[in-house]
């Protein structure tokens, strides 16, 4: 991993608020799939899908 990729991905996440993973992500694709794998072997819960829960959705302001 190119020290300048996890520095820019520090930049992004104090100066702009970008997630930190997801900048990583962007400038090193490779970094995915170790991600991915990491997660799997720490039984880490992941999102594959977001559904709306039309109503909750319509009691929001």
């Amino acid at each position: 991993m190119p020290l300048e990729a996890i520095e820019e991905a520090l930049r992004r996440w104090v100066n702009r608020g970008e997630a930190f993973l997801a900048v990583l992500v962007e400038r090193e694709p490779r970094v995915e799939q170790v991600l991915l794998r990491a997660a799997e072997r720490a039984s880490v819960p992941t999102i594959k899908r977001v559904v709306v829960a039309e109503d909750v959705l319509l009691e929001v302001p």
